[in-house]
């Protein structure tokens, strides 16, 4: 009997010491969550330097090495953006991607993580006659556009955004992991959560990276999901994905984007406006079009527009967002901000509005406990962390905005009649380096080279990391012609008879960490 007691008050205290390490783990992590919270906002922290750097912390790199986000042209695949490694902050989670090099892809109801491709502009109508004619009118297009002048070229549909935006979410854990999202170009490395970190932590060591930066860092995180059970694990993880937000005639670049501040890109470029084809440039989305000097943003602005209009994990669909309130026992729906609309909750939303009063008056409020850059949708699939509210469950997945991507007709136009080919190479045979050896017809991936040379008069320098160099590809009638990309370009090349560069990416991420001292170093700036 004694014995019997002893044993069964052994498992007892063993018990309750694994509930308290379990606790103590996750109130560790949320205390760290909560620092780093106070320091910022949801964003990034770094990317990879390469041989970036120097002795003061003006020569750090921060998000910025040879491009904002490092990001370089693929624009040789139709719907690639390249983008290498970087670290970033998201609701307070820790995470750090692999090289990204995303494939513009929209999330879709059905399997978890699905997606498909965006839609691409349609080339105009009137763009017919023969190849130098085409030009002609593709360049009166572009001019137009420039011009904002939609009387003779109607430009307004046929030029899009496609918004970038980085998921961060909670998955439940498992030892087993796969990629969450497409590129043509890389995938993550590893099968297994600790392989994974046992590969980030092995380049770290020494600071040697792997060839392939195919190695994300994501961390495995307690969360406390009810009132009594105890902490369940969950695994950061990130995908990236593009979705269309709007046209030209909506949302014209003269009138959303501003020239953001980066004093390690302006010493990189040598002044601190540097013009809209610098590489070092970064931009924000002004609050309103009307009003591009409105800097306090207390209510949303165009940037919550477009980001409302994009799914997160859900796919597609509505989900309302309801809470159950303690005090009066009943449960109330969030709505969009300033009504009293519900919100759908599967898009992305910053600004909320709260049916009833918190306990300083207010009920139209941001997300978030100091963050104004946190994005949260919802979803209802269960491979999500699901935390109670003493009645319903939520699951939520975050977004950062990236870039802003434009749509052109430039990449379906084929005005020489170019044929598609599973493998233009024909056996290797054939590397488009010279008009003996042309390739002998497009493919969208790695072999997308549709835009005759003729419609550019220039051309710009090459980043290592780019792969846009222009190529010989054989006509509908088998006859070598050189063309250039036709995928996204950060900038395209000098347009000939257009009277200014065109920026085909605007990088638009927020820096994670921010501080008062920061504040009064800009403001003496400005």
């Amino acid at each position: 009997m004694a014995e019997e007691k002893r044993r069964r008050s052994s498992i007892i205290v063993t018990r309750h010491m694994r509930i308290t390490d379990h606790l103590s783990n996750a109130s560790g992590w949320s205390a760290l969550r909560s620092f780093f919270q106070g320091c910022g906002n949801s964003g990034y922290l770094a990317v990879r330097q390469y041989r970036a750097g120097g002795d003061t912390v003006l020569d750090n790199p921060f998000t910025s090495t040879y491009r904002p986000l490092n990001v370089h042209d693929h624009s040789n695949y139709k719907g690639l953006c390249g983008m290498a490694e970087r670290q970033g902050i998201a609701n307070g989670y820790i995470f750090k991607s692999r090289h990204t090099d995303y494939n513009m892809r929209k999330p879709k109801v059905g399997g978890y993580l699905a997606t498909e491709g965006i839609s691409f502009p349609e080339v105009p109508g009137n763009i017919i006659g023969t190849v130098a004619e085409q030009i002609a009118i593709m360049q009166g297009y572009f001019q137009a556009m420039i011009n904002k002048d939609h009387g003779t070229y109607d430009y307004r549909n046929h030029f899009k955004w496609a918004l970038a935006v980085e998921e961060v979410w909670p998955e439940l854990y498992s030892s087993e992991i796969t990629d969450t999202f497409e590129s043509d170009r890389h995938t993550v490395d590893a099968k297994k959560l600790q392989e994974q970190m046992w590969k980030h932590g092995r380049d770290g060591y020494g600071g040697i990276m792997g060839r392939g930066e195919n190695i994300n860092d994501w961390s495995l995180t307690p969360f406390i999901t009810s009132e009594l059970g105890e902490p369940q694990y969950a695994v950061i993880k990130n995908r990236v994905t593009a979705q269309v937000v709007g046209d030209f005639g909506q949302y014209h670049p003269s009138d959303i984007f501003e020239k953001r501040p980066d004093t390690y890109g302006e010493r990189r470029a040598g002044t601190d406006n540097p013009p809209i084809h610098n590489r070092y440039l970064r931009h924000r989305v002004v609050h309103n079009a009307g009003s591009k000097d409105a800097k306090y943003r207390s209510t949303p602005g165009i940037l919550d527009e477009m980001m409302g209009q994009c799914y997160g994990l859900q796919g597609g669909g509505t989900l309302d967002e309801t809470y159950w309130d303690k005090t009066t026992n009943s449960d109330f729906t969030i709505n969009k901000f300033g009504t009293t609309t519900p919100l759908n909750a599967a898009k992305f939303s910053r600004f909320v509005g709260i049916t009833l009063p918190n306990a300083s008056g207010r009920r139209d409020r941001r997300r978030g406990f100091n963050d104004s850059n946190f994005f949260a949708a919802l979803t209802d699939n269960e491979r999500v962390i699901g935390v109670s509210d003493g009645v319903h469950t939520h699951r939520y997945s975050w977004g950062l905005p990236l870039e802003l991507v434009m749509l052109n007709p430039l990449m379906s136009w084929n005005p020489h009649g170019i044929p598609r080919k599973g493998d233009p190479t024909e056996g290797r045979t054939r590397d488009g380096r010279t008009p003996e050896t042309a390739f002998s017809g497009y493919r969208e991936r790695n072999f997308h080279y549709l835009t005759p040379d003729a419609f550019y008069n220039g051309s710009d320098p090459v980043d290592p990391a780019d792969t846009r160099t222009a190529r010989w590809m054989l006509d509908s009638m088998g006859v070598p012609q050189l063309c250039r990309s036709s995928g996204p370009w950060i900038v395209l090349p000098p347009i000939a008879n257009v009277s200014e560069r065109v920026r085909g990416r605007f990088i638009i991420h927020e820096d994670a960490i921010q501080s008062p001292a920061m504040a009064q170093a800009l403001d003496l700036r400005d």
